[in-house]
């Protein structure tokens, strides 16, 4: 009676996959020679002798227990085995060249060191994951930072704020700042919501800036002259001061745009509806050495649009305030 065996745990195939491999070097140094029909032009394509050539392909036969070339005087001849050895391996091969291009192109795929400050990272970061996937063969990588200064050997582009009357090179305005007042969507419940600007005199105010500039501007600007600007505790960033309003411990001057995605989510919310200009605003902003670089002028139409979708609708500045 005559057994057969599937392949599996008691079948003689029943080998490990990585047994069944022969010695990769062995057989590029076949592969080659086989294309090229000669040990000799094998090992010049390799860099190697002929000699290393012969013992590879030599190691290889004996891997295969059975001859794969019939050396003539006119050259190599392939057997059927080497023959149907040399497919599988040109095919092979060609497939590892491929995937290693691949890799190295992801490796070398250009990259753009972006900055952005720590209060425009939520409001960046969705269009910088547009960005991304608009352009999937591009690298970014983005790093947050306190500064609003372009460090040159840090980062290629980034978003910094500056004045709005001294503008650098290279660079694209965003968008100018204008802060209303954000706090809790809690404060503006219960017997002391907070209804009207004059409200805040009950309130505590939270600074983003130890000289209390944007508090006074606003103020002066809402006319409320019987609230002192310096009253209040003080933090070292605006993120920080708009996730202390957040929580519902005083309210926090936020500029609308950066804020938006705390006021979308819930987390915030904007109880007058007006605003200030402060003469700042938010720059695109990049190294001269990348002005000529695609990328930032799609970085730049792609903030444009989102920003024109954001300020439709947005209410009035200060031109338009009233106190109550």
């Amino acid at each position: 009676m005559t057994t057969t065996h599937a392949p599996g745990a008691n079948g003689p195939d029943a080998v490990s996959p990585s047994r069944l491999l022969p010695p990769l070097a062995a057989l590029r140094c076949f592969a080659v020679a086989a294309r090229t029909g000669s040990f000799t032009r094998a090992a010049e394509e390799l860099c190697v002798t002929q000699g290393a050539v012969s013992r590879q392909v030599l190691q290889l036969e004996e891997f295969y227990g059975q001859a794969l070339f019939l050396r003539q005087a006119r050259g190599l001849v392939l057997t059927d085995a080497g023959q149907l050895l040399a497919s599988t391996a040109r095919s092979a091969l060609d497939q590892i060249a491929q995937t290693t291009r691949v890799l190295r192109r992801r490796m070398e795929a250009p990259e753009l060191r972006f900055m952005v400050p720590t209060c425009a990272m939520l409001w960046a970061m969705p269009l910088l994951m547009r960005f991304q996937g608009r352009h999937p063969g591009f690298r970014i990588a983005v790093s947050t930072t306190m500064s609003h200064h372009l460090d040159d050997d840090r980062f290629d582009a980034g978003i910094v704020y500056d004045r709005l009357d001294d503008p650098a090179p290279h660079q694209r305005l965003l968008f100018a700042e204008r802060l209303t007042p954000v706090c809790s969507p809690r404060l503006t419940q219960g017997a002391q919501a907070l209804r009207r600007p004059k409200d805040l005199a009950r309130s505590v105010l939270l600074h983003a800036r130890t000289d209390h500039e944007d508090w006074r501007q606003w103020l002066e600007a809402a006319q409320l002259h019987e609230i002192d600007p310096a009253l209040g505790l003080d933090f070292q960033t605006l993120d920080l001061s708009n996730s202390a309003a957040a929580e519902g411990y005083g309210v926090a001057l936020g500029d609308r745009v950066i804020g938006q995605p705390a006021i979308d989510s819930g987390r915030l919310c904007a109880p007058f509806d007006f605003e200030v200009a402060t003469g700042h605003g938010y720059f695109l902003r990049w190294q001269e050495a990348h002005a000529e670089r695609a990328e930032i002028a799609h970085l730049a139409e792609l903030f444009g649009d989102a920003l024109r979708e954001q300020l439709d609708g947005a209410p009035p500045q200060a031109s338009l305030l009233r106190k109550d």
